[in-house]
């Protein structure tokens, strides 16, 4: 018996694949392609809720605890402010309602106009159709075990894409036409090619850095063998000097942060909780990779202003940057927008193969199909002459 060649080894691993874990990747690039703008669609899909056309003074970080604090007194105490980024945003100012049974408490999202104090509207924490695809990119919104999922389809994803590239490789004896072009003739079988090979590149960083996304537990022991990781601080608390020891307001606080951290961008602050609470001042430090989000952490003593921890962007080791690089390079942001877009587009390139793939698939296998029917029929007719 003639023992199959390796490429149809890797042509029969590749379109297994292609035809089972495929279908989830074509769907984690479809949502993933949405994601890409989450932030701006999420605003957009929410104007009123989320933007505002006002403008003149900021209220000040202070002036807006005093006013909505007592206004939304129900839904608990505020936790977490995040701050505009720019003059149409407006403050998102989160709330934390008192346990009472079982389970923790869903926090609350309260939209209040910057310039105005108006309340705009409130909503469920994580909540919205684009917190919805978000789930179904990442967890398939099955939690832990989606996460695992998506984890494996990443991996799977690498895999297809090595094999895909080793099928391609032998057609550039035949030329660029054969290996680049798209026939009319064979137009999915090249349109599979050209769009797996274009989307090459960045699909790759999509589905490597996916498996750490989905899969840490399996890449962190990798990275912390060669470098240690910075553990975030935990059980920061602030020191009182003596009873009814006036605190610091938020303003204050951030200024302090700032100056521990000069250029900074500021995106959110999360208030003390009870007498030994600090405030957590989260930042985006310049030179960070990524623009959507920030890595830069200073926990304040409520009372003194003091710095008593901090997550500094400027003194991570290799482990540390490796871990924090991840999500910007695999949603486009550690490009700019440019990159945003071009991962935009890449995201569509998983679906595309799919639907050119299958096709392929059951053609063929039709093809084979008539073939034994027709081999049986041509049997039957010698049979009975």
């Amino acid at each position: 018996m003639k023992k199959p060649s390796w490429r149809r080894i890797w042509l029969k691993t590749h379109q297994l694949l292609g035809l089972t874990i495929g279908l989830l990747f074509a769907l984690a690039g479809l949502t993933g392609s949405i994601l890409v703008f989450e932030q701006s669609l999420d605003q957009q899909l929410n104007r009123d809720l989320m933007l505002t056309e006002n403008q003149g003074q900021r209220l000040s970080l202070a002036a807006l605890v005093e006013l909505v604090q007592p206004r939304h007194a129900a839904l608990g105490a505020i936790d977490r402010i995040a701050v505009p980024r720019s003059e149409a945003e407006v403050f998102q100012v989160r709330f934390t309602p008192s346990a009472t049974g079982k389970g923790k408490p869903r926090p609350v999202e309260v939209y209040v106009d910057p310039y105005t104090g108006e309340t705009l509207g409130q909503r469920s924490g994580k909540s919205g159709i684009v917190a919805w695809i978000y789930d179904l990119h990442a967890h398939l919104l099955t939690g832990w075990t989606g996460r695992t999922i998506m984890g494996i389809v990443a991996l799977t994803a690498l895999v297809l894409m090595v094999s895909g590239l080793l099928l391609w490789w032998p057609l550039l004896k035949g030329g660029w036409r054969v290996a680049w072009g798209v026939r009319r003739t064979k137009f999915n079988f090249d349109l599979h090619k050209v769009v797996g090979l274009g989307g090459m590149l960045p699909l790759l960083l999509i589905a490597f850095t996916g498996v750490y996304l989905g899969l840490p537990s399996l890449v962190k022991p990798v990275i912390r063998s060669v470098s240690s990781e910075t553990r975030t601080p935990k059980k920061v608390a602030s020191v009182p000097v003596k009873e009814g020891q006036p605190v610091l307001n938020p303003d204050q606080a951030v200024a302090l942060a700032l100056q521990r951290m000069p250029g900074s961008e500021l995106f959110y602050v999360d208030l003390p909780e009870g007498e030994e609470g600090t405030y957590k001042i989260f930042v985006r430090q310049p030179g960070e990779v990524g623009q959507l989000r920030g890595v830069g952490r200073i926990w304040l003593d409520q009372y003194s202003g003091e710095v008593l921890a901090t997550h500094d962007w400027e003194k991570f080791s290799f482990a540390d940057t490796y871990f924090r690089i991840q999500l910007p390079l695999h949603n486009g942001d550690a490009f700019g927008m440019v990159g945003r877009g071009l991962f935009c587009v890449a995201g569509l390139a998983p679906a595309i193969l799919y639907v050119t793939g299958f096709l392929l698939w059951w053609r063929k296998k039709r093809s084979k199909a008539r073939k034994a029917a027709s081999v049986q029929t041509l049997a039957a007719v010698r049979s009975s002459v």
